[in-house]
């Protein structure tokens, strides 16, 4: 694919800051601000006050990247010609053909140098960020389990329930009738099922929610998760006992209760991916805040549009 790296013939790209000699552009700002928000919506649905909110944010984000990508020059973590040049026609594969590709370039307002920088730096600070990020934000067995030792009210999980649910449904726009068939349904419904006819297959036939196409079965829920009326009615039943019909504003519900599972505290090796994932993400972050503060104190920053100074 040879043309890709031939310039799109745009207007000349303005140069909205320098950090470290490395140059910002006014087309790699449109382009970042085009990842938070899609262009189409830009000028249409959003305020002037949170268009500049969002434009600042933008350029922030540019202003990271490009301290981290001056320092990972300084260190030597450029990629090579070759890598680029991968990662380019990766994604330039995905789209029909190379035309496509060009012209969703142009519409992001790129020219194919532009997107080249934009790659090779986004390589460059994957690199410089998996050496200073990923590789110290490394945690002992022992941070883990000081950390369940410390904070085991997270782990408690509280009392659940396996219940089994039939929605008989009502149209919001139904009148009196609607919903006085609708109950006698679900009273016929709620006796069958006490009378020991199978409450999958009642669900299967009667329900109207996404739970029919599995017999009703809601899996195991704790309090919080379902709606009052139904939740005060199942948490109130034994094994094996059915409630209902409830009232909610859906319908009229029938519920049957299985298994229940008391609160119990999550043992330290059910809950060690949930805390590595947890702590390493903190220690990210500090890492991350630590880096950018040591940058910005090093890094000689230009910015030459004054509604982008902070």
């Amino acid at each position: 694919m040879s043309t890709l790296f031939v310039p799109n013939c745009l207007a000349e790209e303005k140069i909205i800051a320098r950090i470290d000699g490395f140059e910002i552009t006014d087309r790699e700002l449109d382009f970042e601000i085009s990842k938070l928000i899609p262009r189409t919506y830009f000028h249409r649905t959003i305020t002037i006050e949170k268009e500049k909110k969002i434009r600042l944010q933008a350029f922030e984000n540019l202003k990271k990247r490009a301290m981290i990508y001056s320092e990972a020059v300084r260190r030597g973590m450029l990629p090579d010609d070759p890598e680029i040049d991968e990662k380019i026609e990766d994604i330039a594969g995905k789209f029909p053909s190379e035309k496509d590709f060009m012209s969703a370039l142009e519409k992001s307002g790129l020219t194919i140098a532009s997107y080249r920088r934009s790659i090779e730096r986004e390589l460059t600070g994957k690199t410089f960020l998996k050496k200073e990020i990923d590789e110290k934000a490394v945690l002992t067995e022992e941070q883990l389990r000081a950390y369940y030792s410390q904070n085991r009210k997270k782990f408690l999980e509280p009392e659940k329930i396996r219940v089994f649910h039939i929605m008989i449904g009502v149209d919001p726009s139904s009148d009196r009738k609607g919903w006085d068939d609708a109950e006698a349904l679900a009273e016929e419904v709620a006796s069958r099922a006490r009378a020991g006819e199978d409450f999958s297959t009642l669900a299967a036939t009667y329900s109207k929610d996404a739970y029919r196409v599995k017999g009703g079965d809601m899996g195991y829920i704790h309090r919080g998760r379902l709606d009052q009326a139904i939740e005060e009615a199942a948490f109130s039943l034994e094994d094996g006992q059915i409630g209902g019909p409830v009232k909610t504003m859906h319908g009229y519900s029938i519920v049957k209760v299985g298994a229940k599972k008391p609160e119990a505290l999550l043992s330290f090796d059910d809950a060690r991916e949930t805390i590595k994932r947890h702590l390493e993400n903190l220690e990210r972050k500090t890492l991350f805040e630590n880096l950018m503060e040591s940058l910005r104190k090093r890094s000689k920053i230009e910015i030459f549009e004054p509604e982008l100074m902070q």
